[in-house]
């Protein structure tokens, strides 16, 4: 049992090494043709690295472990003329059902990553990726300096600016939480996206209305919005108009044009920057 248990195990492992290399020397192509910039890097920490070998780990126990039963129970002089009982057919039945189930469901995950990549690249994102990049700051101190971060960046030859927003789910998938807005016109749920003023520029999205964020706040002291094409239409929300009565508060500066902050296929959401 112990042979066949670490048969399983060292199948997986090399499995894990053989996909690693796939992916490693597939990843430029793949990358220009989702016009992404995906990679590996994230292995180099130690914590990534340990959970998918666990992964491989798990899937050679439990792809491993019923074989490895039944074949070391078997006697090999009677293994010829041995009929399977009732239960025994059954749960062969019953794994096959499975395996074609998984191999079902990963076939309509690929069918759906490339309808979602055929999407971006047949109807674009709204905004051009490239040559941006972006930096996750995951540490309180240097998200309170974002002026003298923007500062000290804006002075290494070829960047040509740097903004900041609260999210970019368009390069790390995440969501973004639903508002309820309530207008005198229509009232509804809006997404919102905290920025600064430098990020429609930066973000190269096009104003069809109204004008950009100053920098400073609209008349009044009140907040600069900016809402996007979706959020126009379906909150009847125009230049000029305040939002004072829900949790997002302040003066519509200007609409922009709709572009995708979320997965590429999904519907575009009323945006509040």
């Amino acid at each position: 049992m112990a042979q066949f248990m670490i048969e399983s195990l060292v199948l997986c492992l090399a499995s894990l090494w053989i996909a690693l290399v796939l992916v490693e020397l597939s990843l430029p192509w793949f990358n220009v043709m989702i016009k992404r910039e995906l990679s590996l890097a994230g292995l180099a920490d130690p914590a990534s690295a340990a959970a998918l070998v666990l992964v491989a780990l798990t899937s050679g126990l439990l792809s491993g472990y019923y074989p490895a039963i039944r074949l070391s129970s078997l006697e090999a002089a009677g293994i010829s003329g041995r009929t399977s009982s009732p239960a025994a057919r059954k749960l062969k039945e019953a794994m096959v059902i499975v395996q074609f189930v998984f191999s079902i469901g990963l076939f309509a995950a690929s069918a759906t990553v490339l309808g979602e990549f055929r999407f971006a690249r047949q109807n674009g994102l709204g905004f051009d990726p490239k040559g941006v990049a972006l930096i996750r700051l995951a540490a309180p101190d240097i998200e309170k300096r974002i002026a003298d971060l923007k500062s000290a960046m804006s002075g290494i030859p070829g960047i040509a600016g740097a903004s900041a927003t609260s999210f970019a789910a368009w390069e790390k998938g995440m969501l973004v939480r639903q508002y309820p807005i309530l207008h005198v016109v229509k009232s509804g749920y809006a997404d919102v996206m905290v920025v600064d003023p430098d990020f429609l520029r930066v973000h190269g999205s096009r104003i069809v209305e109204g004008r950009d964020f100053g920098p400073g706040p609209a008349e009044g002291g009140r907040a600069q919005l900016v809402v996007n094409e979706a959020a126009a239409k379906r909150l009847a929300l125009r230049v000029g108009g305040y939002l004072s009565d829900s949790q997002v508060k302040g003066e519509i500066v200007g609409i922009v044009e709709d572009f995708f902050y979320l997965y590429p296929s999904r519907k575009i959401e009323p945006l509040i920057l």
